[in-house]
């Protein structure tokens, strides 16, 4: 194994052994990928939530996870789009950086990538349904106020507004 000669300070890069439990104080670092090909986006509806998460019932949202150790931001998407949408992707792009505390002091890094899909969706196993939607029609998404993800889009596609 390969070892740096960087020497953390302050505490910065300090990882231990990688843990299976979330825990009070920790980081949780999840991104939201906003799946679109051509003007139409695609999200996934979950009746029973999203598997691994607590989401409540009939979600509705577009793939969502956590990068794996060593992945790279195409790797992850591609890894997530098969398994949320059974697409493909063409090209992804950093749109945004989320960051905040919850009230366990558990600190959320969420940042939102835009994901240029191809080929066809295909309904993934405990999934309900995958639908498509334009920026005129937008349907109630379960973790997206409509004003704030029109705000996304003018922002980084305003060309589909």
């Amino acid at each position: 194994m390969k070892v740096s000669n960087y020497r953390a300070r302050n505490g910065e890069a300090n990882f231990g052994k990688p843990i299976t439990t979330q825990v009070d104080g920790g980081t949780h670092m999840t991104f939201e990928l906003i799946t679109k090909k051509g003007r139409k986006f695609y999200m996934t509806r979950w009746p029973d939530g999203l598997p691994g998460h607590d989401d409540p019932k009939n979600v509705l949202r577009f793939p969502h996870g956590l990068i794996r150790f060593g992945e790279s931001l195409s790797q992850f998407a591609k890894r997530l789009v098969r398994d949320q949408l059974g697409m493909r992707v063409k090209n992804v792009k950093l749109a945004y950086w989320d960051s905040y505390l919850d009230d366990t002091n558990h600190w959320h890094i969420e940042p939102g990538l835009i994901v240029e899909l191809d080929g066809k969706p295909r309904v993934p196993k405990r999934a309900g349904e995958i639908i498509s939607f334009d920026v005129h029609h937008l349907p109630k998404m379960t973790f997206w106020p409509k004003p704030d993800f029109v705000e996304v889009l003018k922002e980084h596609l305003p060309e589909l507004l």
